[in-house]
């Protein structure tokens, strides 16, 4: 009857080292495949599309106009249906110090945006060989 005993025993603990080690795996499993569904990779398109959008603002001579208009309708041809986004432009005048000159600021609020991504961008706008404005333009972008 004691052989009868320890084999019951040795069976039980095997059974819960089984159910121990099946809920770790099930465990693994449910965890690795909530990781899996989320896209870790949108960050930094994000982040590298909202650089792209500043440089090509600069470049294109965009933010150098000084047109609400024209910057809204560049980015928002950048971001179509793929990413919300705020862009807010500071331009300044250098007399001795910088004097804030214009201020834009487009797109809509980012209050309730669980992530954002950032780029800011100085430029200089030139006139008649001459610096006219110093500025400094920053987008945030979500999705």
């Amino acid at each position: 009857m004691n052989k009868t005993t320890r084999n019951g025993q040795a069976f039980s603990v095997d059974a819960i080292l089984a159910v121990i080690v099946l809920a770790v795996f099930l465990s693994a499993m449910y965890f690795l495949s909530a990781e899996a569904n989320q896209d870790s990779y949108t960050p930094e398109v994000l982040k590298k599309g909202a650089d792209d959008a500043l440089r090509m603002l600069d470049k294109s001579g965009d933010l150098g106009s000084v047109n609400p208009a024209l910057i809204n309708s560049t980015l928002n041809a950048s971001f179509y249906q793929q990413a919300s986004w705020k862009f807010d432009a500071s331009y300044y005048n250098y007399s001795g110090g910088f004097v804030s000159a214009v201020n834009i600021s487009l797109g809509i609020d980012d209050s309730g945006a669980k992530k954002t991504v950032s780029a800011q961008r100085e430029f200089v706008v030139m006139e008649n060989g001459a610096v006219k404005y110093y500025g400094v333009a920053r987008l945030r972008v979500w999705r």
